[in-house]
């Protein structure tokens, strides 16, 4: 009866050991499970960021150039537009003093530079900064085709989440428009 009661204690150890071995191995696998669905999570959270961003730029961008489409083709009472116009051989050079040329609150007009006096290409850029923290660099290029001769302006719009130059998470989208 006493190696019974021996062989049992053995067995019993055995089984106890077994039980701590098991709890270990399920603790680890849902463990790893866990840190899966974190690590999986964490990525999905990047790449909306990263989206939403995105889109801030897009939008930034979309809006400098509808400003530029707005100031030169649609307002009344500038010819051709504040950027200069396209003669049979050159282009006049901007409007400088119209007054208040605004873009989302902005006075574009102290904003731009112009480069090119009277010949084709002139080029004007200026920036618009948004309430949202984004901002948008305009080009807007005017220039004589001299083969079909037409007048050819294309408006360059880069869009940037933020304004700020050194930030680590800026975006960057352009819109070309020409016409």
């Amino acid at each position: 009866m006493k190696n019974i009661s021996v062989y049992h204690q053995i067995y019993v150890k055995r089984k106890q050991g077994f039980v701590l071995l098991f709890a270990v191995l399920v603790s680890g696998i849902l463990l790893a499970i866990g840190l899966g669905i974190f690590t999986i999570t964490y990525k999905e959270l990047l790449l909306s960021s990263s989206d939403r961003e995105s889109q801030i730029a897009f939008y930034a961008a979309d809006s400098g150039g509808e400003c530029a489409l707005y100031w030169d083709v649609v307002h009344p009472g500038y010819e051709r537009g504040i950027f200069g116009r396209v003669t049979d051989t050159a282009v006049s050079p901007a409007i400088s003093g119209i007054g208040n040329a605004l873009c989302s609150g902005v006075d574009i007009n102290n904003t731009w530079t112009t480069t090119g006096s009277g010949v084709s290409p002139i080029e004007t850029v200026f920036t618009i900064g948004f309430e949202n923290g984004s901002c948008a660099e305009v080009t807007v290029v005017k220039k004589y085709d001299d083969i079909s001769g037409e007048s050819i302006t294309e408006v360059d719009s880069r869009g940037f989440n933020t304004c700020d130059e050194g930030a680590m998470r800026r975006a960057e989208r352009g819109l070309r428009i020409t016409y």
